[in-house]
């Protein structure tokens, strides 16, 4: 196979084999350390794997763009159009994979014919990866203000049990009085303010169950964009051996693709 990418690409190649393999690494990490590193270390690796995913949402779409203004080979236009081409150009590559055996049938662009369903189907798994991806960086983000949240926390203990004891008797001198009742004008004693609330008005404990019902549904969407995204674990592995087996048995054919691609 001749080299026939124009340099935009093997750019573009190289920085998404950058960007997977980061991304594959941390949620390995991330996954297996999860136990045994502190709060800390673990939001640092999500933000890490969430900005690696970033880069690799913009690499991924810039070469979806440079297939429509590229050099000819790397073109989308010179794909097969149909399952009737589609076969017609994959009959003689699988011939030259299992035997060796090259022919003048053997389409020789800048884009292997068996390569193509592999590509499509790691861009059709790799769109909700990064939608679900993106949608958990509020999640990261509320991680990082519970751990603050007890950073400050930690740091704002009383210095001696002397002065906790004070702070605590302080706040016992504060009591408020209970709210005596006034009579209106027709003699009758009135209830006291109650804050503001109103009849019909929502009671507090009736607020917070509204709000904690709130929450649940929430924790339950980012439990499942969580499990959703947790599945490129397994087809990232999968795409990145069956690219290098792939290249390795045209290297084995006597074809240097990793030249070609580099």
């Amino acid at each position: 196979m001749e080299n026939k990418w124009d340099r935009p690409t093997k750019v573009l190649h190289l920085l998404m084999i950058v960007c997977f393999f980061s991304l594959l690494i941390s949620a390995v990490l991330i996954k297996t350390l999860e136990k045994s590193v502190s709060e800390q270390t673990m939001l640092q690796m999500g933000y890490f794997h969430f900005y690696a995913g970033v880069a690799a949402i913009i690499v991924v779409s810039l070469r979806v763009l440079w297939g429509f203004f590229g050099a000819e080979p790397v073109r989308w236009s010179n794909l097969p159009a149909g399952a009737k081409n589609f076969w017609k150009w994959a009959r003689p590559e699988i011939e030259f994979v299992l035997t060796g055996k090259d022919s003048t049938d053997r389409k020789n662009t800048g884009h292997n014919i068996l390569a193509i369903p592999v590509y499509l189907t790691a861009l059709a798994l790799f769109i909700p990866q990064a939608l679900t991806g993106v949608s958990l960086l509020d999640h990261l983000r509320e991680e990082a203000k519970e751990i603050a949240i007890k950073d400050s926390a930690r740091h704002s203990r009383p210095a001696s049990l002397k002065e906790g004891i004070v702070f605590v008797h302080s706040g016992k001198k504060h009591k408020k009085k209970a709210e005596p009742r006034e009579e209106n004008e027709s003699g009758h004693e009135e209830a006291p303010v109650t804050g503001g609330l109103t009849e019909g008005s929502p009671l507090p404990g009736q607020a917070s169950a509204v709000s904690g019902h709130d929450g649940d549904e929430k924790e339950e969407e980012e439990s499942l964009a969580k499990e959703l995204h947790e599945i490129g674990i397994v087809w990232l592995p999968i795409f990145i051996v069956a690219h290098l087996s792939g290249m390795i048995i045209h290297r084995f054919r006597g074809e240097n693709v990793f030249k070609t691609m580099i």
